[in-house]
């Protein structure tokens, strides 16, 4: 039996081991290799740099299927979250949008999904075709519909198998008998695929994909679902290093919340928002979406991250923009290969976290 002890910030209490792990935490299904066609004139390669020069038009007719023109670092890896907001069957259906999420997309190693609305994998599946048809080799993995109203929602991941594999029998829903969040989180491993004469070991990391209630992270209470998401967090890496040696743990995807702002999530030693304060909605004036990293064990962290803003990226308007989503995706590099903490006694949890 899973408990949830409530309390005060000032008598938070240890939780055990597997307070989020359990009998609830499955996964709904693997998507197959499917794929995408590449629209006009995008080009992401200079995220290398940090800036992105894109000319393109949502509304331009979409070519056939091309070669990737993306090159992508061989000794790094970049990660990104993206919010693709009310992720159906309507938005999976436009070729163009389609277009610019795919486009977006494969220029990363492994994006974590928030807002998908089907109750099956069909919209990420196009997502992965419409990828792969313009040379790519993506797959996906998809969670339970989740939520407490009709209104539910789907995390994904999607990753590029070329250079990423997705640790078997590492993904689940974090296990909330109390029903402490409107959405459970999800989350997975992956590991880097590194050449055998390196002689080096891959990097793996642990990815934990979140979407909060807007409603829920108002208040300073313990029922704040980023007062709740701490324990998530500690928990999972407490229990990830103790089954698979893991430290790297990253929680990423949307908190509804702004930089400074994360209460007792943001409070976790060493836990840091490597996006900074960037706004993260498309239309430019908030932040909602974080990526964060414990900077005192994953020294992986290339010190590299940012947001991407597609309006300018693919010369959209405002009004093409919304059709895509109403986030902005963020992202964070870090070095293909695995490497040391900084010590023995931060790789290794404390627990508590404090």
């Amino acid at each position: 039996m899973f408990w949830f002890r409530k309390r005060s910030r000032s008598t938070k209490s240890r939780l055990p081991l597997t307070r989020f792990i359990g009998p609830g935490a499955t996964i709904a299904g693997l998507l197959a290799l499917l794929g995408f066609g590449v629209t006009k004139g995008v080009d992401f390669s200079k995220l290398d740099s940090g800036v992105a020069q894109v000319k393109s038009q949502l509304e331009a007719p979409r070519p056939a299927p091309a070669v990737l023109t993306s090159n992508k670092p061989t000794d790094r890896i970049r990660i990104a979250s993206f919010n693709i907001q009310v992720f159906g069957d309507k938005k999976a259906s436009d070729n163009n949008v389609m277009g610019v999420l795919a486009n977006i997309c494969s220029h990363f190693d492994v994006v974590a999904i928030q807002e998908i609305k089907t109750p099956d994998a069909r919209s990420l599946d196009r997502l992965v075709e419409r990828i792969n048809a313009g040379g790519g080799r993506y797959a996906g993995i998809v969670s339970p519909s989740l939520g407490r109203t009709s209104q539910t929602e789907q995390y994904g991941f999607i990753w590029d198998t070329t250079r990423i594999r997705n640790v078997p029998n590492t993904t689940y829903v974090v296990n909330d008998a109390e029903d402490r969040m409107h959405r459970e989180p999800m989350a997975s491993t992956f590991e880097t695929a590194v050449p055998p004469a390196s002689g080096r070991d891959g990097f793996k990391f642990t990815l934990i994909n979140v979407h909060t209630d807007p409603d829920e992270v108002k208040t300073k209470g313990p029922d704040n679902e980023l007062n709740v998401l701490d324990d998530v967090y500690l928990s999972i890496r407490e229990f990830e290093y103790a089954r698979q040696g893991e430290d790297d743990i990253f929680l990423l995807g949307d908190l509804n919340s702004g930089y400074g702002k994360l209460f007792e999530l943001g409070a976790i030693p060493g836990l840091e928002s490597v996006t900074g304060d960037q706004p993260t909605n498309t239309v430019g004036n908030k932040q909602h979406d974080h990526f964060l990293v414990d900077r005192s064990t994953t020294t992986e962290f290339t010190g590299a991250a940012g947001v991407i803003d597609f309006v300018a990226d693919f010369g959209l308007t405002l009004e093409q923009a919304k059709l895509v989503s109403d986030h902005r995706p963020i992202w964070a590099e870090f070095s293909a290969y695995e490497q040391p903490a900084f010590t023995a006694v931060a790789a290794r949890p404390t627990g508590n976290g404090r």
